[in-house]
Protein backbone atom coordinates (compact mmCIF):
# COMPACT_ATOMS: atom_id res chain seq x y z
CA UNK A 1 0.00 0.00 0.00
CA UNK A 2 1.10 3.76 -0.90
CA UNK A 3 -0.04 6.54 1.73
CA UNK A 4 -0.32 9.40 -0.51
CA UNK A 5 1.44 12.69 1.02
CA UNK A 6 0.20 16.11 0.05
CA UNK A 7 1.01 19.73 0.84
CA UNK A 8 -2.28 20.09 2.32
CA UNK A 9 -5.07 18.18 3.71
CA UNK A 10 -5.44 14.78 2.16
CA UNK A 11 -6.11 11.52 2.97
CA UNK A 12 -5.82 8.93 -0.11
CA UNK A 13 -4.43 5.80 -0.71
CA UNK A 14 -2.43 3.96 -3.51
CA UNK A 15 -0.91 0.86 -4.55
CA UNK A 16 2.27 0.17 -6.33
CA UNK A 17 2.25 -1.34 -9.09
CA UNK A 18 6.09 -1.39 -10.32
CA UNK A 19 9.04 -0.11 -8.47
CA UNK A 20 8.80 3.39 -10.53
CA UNK A 21 4.26 3.45 -10.28
CA UNK A 22 1.96 3.81 -8.23
CA UNK A 23 -1.74 3.41 -9.35
CA UNK A 24 -4.72 5.81 -7.32
CA UNK A 25 -7.90 7.32 -8.14
CA UNK A 26 -8.07 10.39 -10.59
CA UNK A 27 -9.75 12.77 -7.71
CA UNK A 28 -6.68 11.87 -5.29
CA UNK A 29 -4.01 13.44 -7.90
CA UNK A 30 -4.17 16.90 -7.13
CA UNK A 31 -1.94 19.54 -7.56
CA UNK A 32 -1.26 19.43 -4.08
CA UNK A 33 0.23 15.33 -3.60
CA UNK A 34 4.09 15.36 -4.04
CA UNK A 35 5.14 12.41 -2.62
CA UNK A 36 4.08 8.31 -1.62
CA UNK A 37 4.92 6.71 2.01
CA UNK A 38 5.20 3.03 0.94
CA UNK A 39 6.50 0.51 3.87
CA UNK A 40 4.23 2.25 6.47
CA UNK A 41 1.27 0.08 8.23
CA UNK A 42 1.01 2.52 11.16
CA UNK A 43 1.03 6.24 10.27
CA UNK A 44 2.50 7.34 14.40
CA UNK A 45 5.35 5.73 13.27
CA UNK A 46 6.16 8.00 10.19
CA UNK A 47 10.10 8.84 9.91
CA UNK A 48 10.91 6.15 12.59
CA UNK A 49 10.13 3.23 10.71
CA UNK A 50 13.38 1.54 9.10
CA UNK A 51 10.71 -0.05 6.25
CA UNK A 52 9.20 3.45 5.71
CA UNK A 53 10.86 4.81 1.82
CA UNK A 54 9.11 8.62 1.10
CA UNK A 55 9.47 9.21 -2.46
CA UNK A 56 8.47 11.97 -4.62
CA UNK A 57 6.10 12.24 -7.47
CA UNK A 58 7.68 12.94 -10.43
CA UNK A 59 4.61 12.95 -12.82
CA UNK A 60 0.96 12.42 -12.67
CA UNK A 61 -1.05 10.70 -15.52
CA UNK A 62 -5.11 11.22 -14.80
CA UNK A 63 -7.09 8.91 -17.56
CA UNK A 64 -9.64 11.52 -19.24
CA UNK A 65 -12.86 8.97 -18.72
CA UNK A 66 -11.60 7.30 -15.58
CA UNK A 67 -11.18 7.80 -11.96
CA UNK A 68 -7.57 6.31 -11.80
CA UNK A 69 -4.59 8.09 -12.10
CA UNK A 70 -0.75 6.86 -12.56
CA UNK A 71 1.71 8.72 -10.36
CA UNK A 72 5.24 7.97 -12.02
CA UNK A 73 7.77 8.54 -8.94
CA UNK A 74 10.99 10.07 -9.04
CA UNK A 75 13.18 7.39 -8.22
CA UNK A 76 12.27 3.75 -8.02
CA UNK A 77 11.10 2.24 -4.70
CA UNK A 78 13.39 -0.21 -3.03
CA UNK A 79 12.67 -3.59 -3.27
CA UNK A 80 14.79 -6.10 -2.20
CA UNK A 81 15.60 -7.02 1.04
CA UNK A 82 12.41 -4.73 2.25
CA UNK A 83 8.71 -5.14 2.88
CA UNK A 84 7.88 -3.26 0.00
CA UNK A 85 6.32 -5.30 -3.16
CA UNK A 86 4.34 -4.51 -6.14
CA UNK A 87 0.86 -6.10 -6.20
CA UNK A 88 -0.04 -7.71 -9.25
CA UNK A 89 -2.59 -6.64 -11.97
CA UNK A 90 -5.17 -9.09 -14.06
CA UNK A 91 -2.47 -9.19 -16.78
CA UNK A 92 -4.30 -12.64 -17.69
CA UNK A 93 -7.58 -13.13 -19.07
CA UNK A 94 -8.80 -15.62 -16.57
CA UNK A 95 -8.15 -12.54 -14.19
CA UNK A 96 -10.01 -10.32 -16.38
CA UNK A 97 -13.13 -12.39 -16.59
CA UNK A 98 -13.50 -13.99 -13.18
CA UNK A 99 -13.53 -11.12 -10.91
CA UNK A 100 -13.76 -13.03 -7.45
CA UNK A 101 -16.98 -12.88 -5.65
CA UNK A 102 -15.22 -11.58 -2.65
CA UNK A 103 -12.55 -8.71 -2.21
CA UNK A 104 -10.38 -7.01 0.42
CA UNK A 105 -10.25 -3.34 0.93
CA UNK A 106 -7.71 -1.91 2.53
CA UNK A 107 -7.08 2.01 3.65
CA UNK A 108 -6.52 4.54 6.10
CA UNK A 109 -9.96 5.99 5.74
CA UNK A 110 -12.57 7.16 8.52
CA UNK A 111 -13.57 4.71 10.86
CA UNK A 112 -16.54 4.00 12.87
CA UNK A 113 -15.25 6.62 15.30
CA UNK A 114 -15.57 9.48 12.48
CA UNK A 115 -12.20 9.71 11.99
CA UNK A 116 -9.32 8.50 9.91
CA UNK A 117 -7.61 5.82 11.31
CA UNK A 118 -3.62 5.54 12.07
CA UNK A 119 -3.25 1.95 10.91
CA UNK A 120 -3.96 0.47 7.49
CA UNK A 121 -7.02 -1.10 7.90
CA UNK A 122 -8.71 -4.04 5.99
CA UNK A 123 -11.68 -5.40 5.50
CA UNK A 124 -13.48 -8.17 2.88
CA UNK A 125 -17.01 -7.35 1.23
CA UNK A 126 -18.82 -9.11 -1.51
CA UNK A 127 -19.56 -7.85 -5.17
CA UNK A 128 -22.23 -6.95 -6.44
CA UNK A 129 -22.05 -6.53 -10.07
CA UNK A 130 -24.59 -8.29 -11.91
CA UNK A 131 -27.13 -8.24 -8.69
CA UNK A 132 -30.06 -6.89 -9.98
CA UNK A 133 -30.99 -5.81 -6.31
CA UNK A 134 -28.95 -3.12 -5.99
CA UNK A 135 -29.25 -0.08 -7.86
CA UNK A 136 -26.33 2.35 -9.52
CA UNK A 137 -24.67 -0.42 -10.58
CA UNK A 138 -24.28 -0.70 -14.44
CA UNK A 139 -21.94 0.69 -15.74
CA UNK A 140 -19.37 -1.33 -17.38
CA UNK A 141 -16.27 -0.39 -15.87
CA UNK A 142 -17.62 -0.12 -12.51
CA UNK A 143 -16.84 -2.75 -9.57
CA UNK A 144 -19.62 -2.41 -6.91
CA UNK A 145 -19.27 -3.51 -2.98
CA UNK A 146 -21.16 -3.65 -0.25
CA UNK A 147 -25.10 -2.66 -0.74
CA UNK A 148 -28.27 -3.25 1.27
CA UNK A 149 -25.96 -6.02 3.57
CA UNK A 150 -22.61 -4.96 3.61
CA UNK A 151 -21.14 -4.58 6.72
CA UNK A 152 -17.76 -3.79 5.54
CA UNK A 153 -17.71 -0.88 3.17
CA UNK A 154 -14.55 1.66 2.49
CA UNK A 155 -14.99 5.20 3.76
CA UNK A 156 -13.91 8.56 3.20
CA UNK A 157 -9.75 8.38 3.02
CA UNK A 158 -9.67 5.23 1.32
CA UNK A 159 -10.16 6.52 -2.40
CA UNK A 160 -7.35 5.14 -4.35
CA UNK A 161 -7.11 2.26 -2.49
CA UNK A 162 -7.30 -1.54 -3.86
CA UNK A 163 -9.95 -4.24 -4.13
CA UNK A 164 -7.62 -7.05 -4.26
CA UNK A 165 -7.79 -10.76 -3.68
CA UNK A 166 -5.54 -13.79 -3.57
CA UNK A 167 -5.28 -15.49 -6.79
CA UNK A 168 -3.29 -17.85 -9.39
CA UNK A 169 -0.83 -15.62 -11.01
CA UNK A 170 2.01 -16.89 -12.87
CA UNK A 171 1.48 -20.49 -11.43
CA UNK A 172 2.09 -19.01 -7.48
CA UNK A 173 -0.83 -17.73 -5.21
CA UNK A 174 -0.33 -13.82 -5.07
CA UNK A 175 -2.40 -10.67 -4.45
CA UNK A 176 -3.98 -9.43 -7.50
CA UNK A 177 -5.84 -5.99 -7.85
CA UNK A 178 -8.97 -6.31 -9.33
CA UNK A 179 -10.36 -2.49 -8.46
CA UNK A 180 -9.37 1.23 -7.41
CA UNK A 181 -11.71 2.47 -4.89
CA UNK A 182 -13.71 5.39 -6.08
CA UNK A 183 -16.24 6.29 -4.07
CA UNK A 184 -19.60 5.10 -1.75
CA UNK A 185 -22.83 6.70 -0.11
CA UNK A 186 -22.02 9.32 2.29
CA UNK A 187 -21.89 6.91 5.12
CA UNK A 188 -19.76 4.07 5.13
CA UNK A 189 -22.67 1.83 5.31
CA UNK A 190 -25.26 3.37 3.89
CA UNK A 191 -28.27 1.21 3.02
CA UNK A 192 -28.90 0.32 -1.06
CA UNK A 193 -25.43 2.13 -1.96
CA UNK A 194 -22.82 0.42 -2.76
CA UNK A 195 -19.01 1.24 -2.80
CA UNK A 196 -18.10 1.84 -6.17
CA UNK A 197 -14.53 1.87 -7.86
CA UNK A 198 -13.25 1.23 -11.42
CA UNK A 199 -12.24 -2.77 -12.78
CA UNK A 200 -8.51 -2.72 -13.38
CA UNK A 201 -9.53 -5.23 -16.13
CA UNK A 202 -11.06 -2.35 -18.27
CA UNK A 203 -8.38 0.49 -17.65
CA UNK A 204 -5.77 -2.25 -18.08
CA UNK A 205 -3.98 -1.33 -21.67
CA UNK A 206 -4.37 2.93 -20.75
CA UNK A 207 -2.30 1.46 -17.35
CA UNK A 208 0.55 -0.65 -19.77
CA UNK A 209 0.23 2.17 -22.72
CA UNK A 210 1.22 5.27 -19.88
CA UNK A 211 4.06 3.35 -18.25
CA UNK A 212 7.33 4.06 -19.53
CA UNK A 213 9.26 0.84 -18.65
Amino acid sequence: MARLVYRKRGVCSGTLIHPSYVLTARHCATGNLIAVRLGLRDLRDGANSHQMQEINIDKKIRSDFYDVALLRLSQPAWIEGSMVRPICLPLFVNLRMNVPKKLTIAGWGVTEAGHPSDILMKAQSSVLNGSSSVKGCTKAHEICIGGENAHSHHCGGDSGGPYQALDVFNGSMRFVQFGVISHGGQFCSTQNVPGKGVLVGYVLDWVLDNMIL
